[in-house]
């Protein structure tokens, strides 16, 4: 989904982390669904920036923490 809608609008990974204040190593992991833990901060300005609703964002994260066995 996210790496979807950021090639729809046509942002690269690095623009999309300098946007973030992240690394591109990091947008990457979360593109191929393998981060660690991701704030609901993150979710807000990557959905903002992605034009995407917040709340689709939070659920997707939470979908794969639920799929992948995460409960912390």
């Amino acid at each position: 989904m996210l790496k979807y809608k950021r090639k729809k609008l046509g942002i690269s990974q690095s623009e999309l982390a300098k946007r973030l204040h992240v690394d591109r190593s990091y947008i990457s992991k979360i593109e191929n669904r393998k981060f660690n833990n991701v704030s609901v901060e993150f979710i807000r300005k990557i959905s903002k920036e992605l034009k995407l609703n917040p709340i689709d964002v939070f659920l997707f994260f939470y979908n794969l923490w639920r799929h992948n066995g995460i409960t912390s």
